[in-house]
Formats: C-alpha cells, structure tokens, sequence
C-alpha cells in the first residue's frame, strides 16, 4: 500500500531538510517542511521557501485561509487555535508564544511520554491528550492539502521522534516513518562551529538518538519505519532513494534528484530550502576540523551509541 503520510524523524543537522526536498520533488508528492511549526510561520509571515511570505505565497496564502475556514477559525487572526504539537524553534522564535511556561510545559510533556512509552506505564491523560490532539490536528491539514493538491503523499520534516509516533498511532495504514541518522562527530561538530559548548553541542544529538531507536523500534513494525543514513543519501542518493522509494510504495522517479527545479512551499527549516543547485556533496567537514582533544571528548561520551548506530571508524 502508498504511503499517504511520511515523516522524517530526525536530530537537528542531520540531513532532513535534504531528504524533505527531495522526497517532495516527487511529482506524486507534496512536502511541507517542519509543519509543526506552521502556526508560529503564520503569525510571524514567515517566508516561504518560494521566495515569498506566506500570506503572499500562491499556495499558503489561499491554503490556510481556506482550510480555517473549514475548521471554523481565522488562522490569520488566531494561528495558534491550529494545533499541530508543541513548537520549539531555533531560529524564527515568536517570543510572545514561545514562552518559558510553554517550554517547560513541552519539556514535562515529553518527558512524561516517554517515560510512558519506555517503561510502558499508564497513560496520564493530560499529557497523552496534548500529544494526540497535536497529531489529530495534523492528519487533518494532511488530509486537507492532498485533496487540494491531489497528490498522492505528503512528506513532514518535524524531526521528533514522538511526533512520529503519534502520527502514526493516528493512522497507522498511511503512516511511514524514516529514521534519518547521522554520524555523530558531524552534528557535534557543527555544534562546535556554532560556538556551543561541547556538552552542549552533544546533548541535544545524543539524547534524541537513544530515545528515538528505543520507541520506534519498540513501537512501529518494521513496515513502517525504515532508516537512512545521512551519509549513504549524500554519496548514493540515486541508490538510496530507489530504496526510499520501494519503502514508501512509490515510482522512484529521477527527476528527485533534480530538487532545486522543483515547485516547493516549505514554510520552515533550514536555509537549504532556499538552494538554487541540487548539486548534493557528502559533508564531512568534521573528519578536519574537530581536534583532536574534541574526537576524545566525543568517544568518551558518546562513542558507543555512535557505534551502535553503524559508525565503527
């Protein structure tokens, strides 16, 4: 059966953005990005990745007026009565929503969860219910741009390995998920450039990596998860992406590999959406920068679960 609804769970500098325009370039398929945080894109009008802000964008701008007015609410007006799961950005931050309170409440919510999920607990219903509605919300604007579009699937790039779950839990014969990882060092080094700290550069990385191949190979059958390695789609796209492909149900179609000439309206992510070449070249600017006191520090702290995840050298 097609995959009507493919999520990218993924750590932050890992690739998705990549993968995202790409599955999207798919002439059955419509990608939107890190839609989790569409809300926050329209009270801030962010710009999409059309060149245009979302109330100007030919497809967004007609799109959420509509699909408000299908659930009764002016999105323009009131963006966060669209719910589609906690929002925590990096970048674009809409202070007067992004608030410590709602942090903490995203931090204790998650926790909960997954403690829930890892130890198989009862459900407290608060915190299950803020994640599920997140989930309802999305299934619906989903289900919403596919009938507009009539495209055959949509591809999100909200990372998170919860909201991967619980997308699939709301439909699980539509739902597939790909586990986007990356070698460690890389993401710590970007971290590093970034001028992060290095427990900080690692935590973020290292975390999501042991909770996210925890629950979903504890929850998702093998039919429905399937995972990538950032730096096999960067050297062998063509290859990897057959594979996605047959994963996903879908025609691999070259053209994929063609991104940057596709018609894409990502209303958020990284700067990659905004590339005018789809030329894809392997970073692994780490294997350079990264001193030798920082390798050490990395091994020390994370050099297993490194390992575990396929990275020996």
């Amino acid at each position: 059966m097609k995959s009507k609804f493919v999520f990218i769970c993924a750590a932050g500098h890992s690739g998705s953005t990549l993968l995202d325009l790409l599955l999207g370039s798919h002439p059955e398929g419509i990608s939107v990005g890190e839609i989790t945080q569409l809300p926050k894109n329209i009270a801030l009008n962010s710009v999409c990745s059309c060149g245009r802000h979302l109330s100007e964008c030919d497809f967004w701008s007609h799109l959420i007026t509509d699909f408000g007015n299908s659930i009764d609410q002016d999105l323009w007006k009131s963006p966060y009565s669209l719910n589609l799961g906690f929002i925590k950005a990096g970048d674009e931050i809409d202070p007067q929503h992004q608030t410590r309170l709602r942090m903490a409440l995203r931090k204790l919510t998650y926790g909960a969860e997954y403690a829930r999920l890892r130890w198989r607990l009862p459900t407290l219903p608060f915190f299950h219910r803020e994640i599920k509605e997140g989930a309802a919300g999305k299934t619906g604007l989903f289900k919403f741009i596919l009938e507009r579009t009539k495209q055959q699937f949509i591809v999100d790039s909200s990372k998170h390995y919860l909201g991967a779950l619980s997308l699939f839990e709301a439909a699980p014969e539509e739902t597939r998920v790909i586990h986007l990882v990356r070698d460690g060092r890389a993401v710590f080094n970007s971290g590093i450039g970034r001028g992060l700290r290095p427990s900080a550069a690692l935590s973020a990385w290292a975390r999501h990596c042991r909770r996210s191949a925890r629950i979903l190979k504890g929850y998702l059958p093998e039919s429905a998860l399937l995972t990538v390695h950032y730096e096999d789609l960067a050297s062998r796209p063509d290859d990897e992406l057959r594979r996605i492909s047959k994963f996903l149900g879908i025609d691999f179609r070259a053209n994929m590999l063609d991104f940057a000439a596709a018609d894409s309206h990502i209303a958020n992510g990284n700067r990659m959406r905004f590339v005018k070449s789809s030329e894809i070249r392997l970073d692994e600017r780490w294997r350079k920068e990264l001193t030798m006191p920082m390798l050490h520090y990395f091994d020390r702290h994370a050099g297993d679960l490194n390992r575990q995840l396929g990275y020996a050298d």
